[in-house]
């Protein structure tokens, strides 16, 4: 209980951040892996407790982007698909790189996002058909956050999903040209 109430506490301060976001971040390489990493550990009881296992599928890639954001964008992410995905199953984890930029995948092996819910997930104060259930405790408020610090840092989020089978959040990181070319 103390962790969930923590993890409200933090969404709250992102969400009084958002506006002064260009004064709070910095931008610089990192290895995407050094960012998931602690906050995937985070996340062991949880895991521990719903007896899920997890697996990172892809080698490591460096990313242009703020570490401290999207550790929250990620963890925001991996709570969801923790809450949604019944004990005992597994969530995959995959770094993909192609030329237009590299993409970080959580698939849960959950209940999935119904159809007519998923156009509005990232929508502030959302909770869905999902959501409303009893034992979820959901806000509405983290997928919004992460949509929308996403949108700062120039990541696209994208989501899929299917009832029964499942949802793949994807992190989309840009290859930005003008940082690449050579002079």
């Amino acid at each position: 209980e103390l962790a969930k109430i923590d993890e409200y506490v933090e969404q709250v301060l992102y969400y009084a951040r958002l506006d002064s976001f260009s004064r709070d971040y910095l931008i610089q390489e990192y290895e995407l892996k050094s960012i998931i990493q602690p906050v995937i550990r985070s996340q062991a009881n949880y895991f521990i407790q719903k007896n899920l296992r997890y697996e990172i599928i892809g080698e490591d890639q460096r990313v242009l982007t703020d570490a401290k954001w999207v550790a929250f964008i990620f963890k925001q992410i991996l709570s969801n698909a923790i809450k949604y995905t019944p004990d005992h199953r597994e969530i995959i984890i995959s770094i993909e790189k192609n030329q237009q930029g590299i993409s970080l995948a959580i698939k849960d092996s959950g209940i999935g996002i119904p159809k007519e819910d998923l156009s509005r997930i990232f929508d502030k104060g959302f909770t869905g058909s999902n959501g409303r259930l009893s034992k979820t405790h959901s806000t509405g408020l983290g997928l919004y956050l992460a949509k929308s610090l996403a949108e700062k840092l120039g990541i696209q989020l994208l989501a899929e999903s299917i009832v029964g089978e499942g949802t793949t959040m994807t992190l989309f990181f840009p290859i930005l040209n003008f940082y690449n070319e050579k002079r």
